[in-house]
C-alpha cells in the first residue's frame, strides 16, 4: 500500500541553497519519500515558492515536474484546519523569538 507524501515549501527550499549538502540532504528525503508513493504539494507551497525574490512559475513547475512532484490544487477543510494550526504555531515560535531577541538589546 502506497500513501502520498506531501512535501513543504522547506525542503524545496533546500534544493535552491548554495550548500550542497543541505541540496543532498533535501534530495535524499524526495526520493526516499518517492520510493513510498506520489509526491504532491499544495496551491499553498507553490505560491510561496513563486513569493521568493527572482522566481518565475515556469522555473517552480520545471522543478517539480522534474522531483515528480504533483500540485494539489484542492483541499478539503481539514486540511486547512492543520494549516490554521500549523501557522498558529508558527506565530507564536516567532512572536516567542522576537521577543527573545528584543530582551538581549
Amino acid at each position: 500500500m502506497s500513501s502520498t507524501t506531501s512535501i513543504d515549501t522547506n525542503v524545496l527550499l533546500l534544493l535552491w541553497v548554495e550548500d550542497p549538502s543541505w541540496n543532498t540532504r533535501a534530495s535524499k528525503a524526495i526520493q526516499n519519500a518517492a520510493k513510498r508513493g506520489p509526491l504532491c504539494v499544495c496551491g499553498t507551497v507553490f505560491s510561496e515558492l513563486l513569493g521568493l525574490p527572482g522566481r518565475k512559475a515556469e522555473e517552480i513547475l520545471t522543478l517539480l515536474d522534474s522531483s515528480g512532484i504533483q500540485i494539489d490544487w484542492n483541499l478539503g477543510e481539514a486540511d486547512w484546519h492543520a494549516v490554521g494550526v500549523a501557522y498558529q504555531g508558527y506565530l507564536n515560535r516567532r512572536r516567542r523569538s522576537e521577543w527573545a531577541f528584543q530582551e538581549e538589546c
